[in-house]
């Protein structure tokens, strides 16, 4: 099973500065860290995929998850993981923070269709630590002072 991501930002003006380079190394960390579970293959097949949309919103309190739309045409099961731009940008470290509540979204939407996080969870603050850490993750516009003033 492969996972990827993109992002689908509704609200104009309301963002992350996530790149593709983010949306590829998520997939590929995350694709390697979890096995399709029965309940997942028996539902959907062992050759189907799992999209993660990440969305920002302003007038939200905390994360919303919305899904799954199936798309059999494409073979995937996606997901709208709509962050709390609002919350977030009053963050001490905003991206390490909305890093996090995406990977919290992941694994709770895993373990929804039974497949196991031990894996993600064992190296979830490792993996954000090297996102936020790598340049290419964000655009270079974007710096810490402008989401948290």
């Amino acid at each position: 099973m492969k996972i990827y991501f993109a992002q689908f930002f509704s609200e104009a003006g309301i963002s992350f500065p996530f790149t593709h380079h983010f949306n590829h190394r998520l997939s590929k960390e995350i694709t390697a860290l979890v096995i399709p579970s029965p309940l997942f293959t028996k539902k959907y097949g062992d050759d189907w995929g799992l999209m993660f949309r990440i969305d920002a919103k302003s007038r939200i309190a905390g994360t919303e998850i919305k899904g799954p739309w199936v798309s059999r045409k494409d073979k995937d099961v996606e997901y709208f993981i709509a962050l709390p731009f609002s919350v977030l940008r009053r963050d001490a470290d905003v991206l390490q923070s909305a890093v996090g509540l995406v990977l919290d979204g992941v694994s709770s939407v895993l373990a929804s269709l039974g497949i196991s996080t031990r894996r993600l969870e064992a190296r979830r603050s490792r993996l954000i630590k090297r996102i936020c850490s790598d340049p290419a993750m964000f655009t270079p516009e974007d710096t810490r002072q402008e989401w948290t003033t």
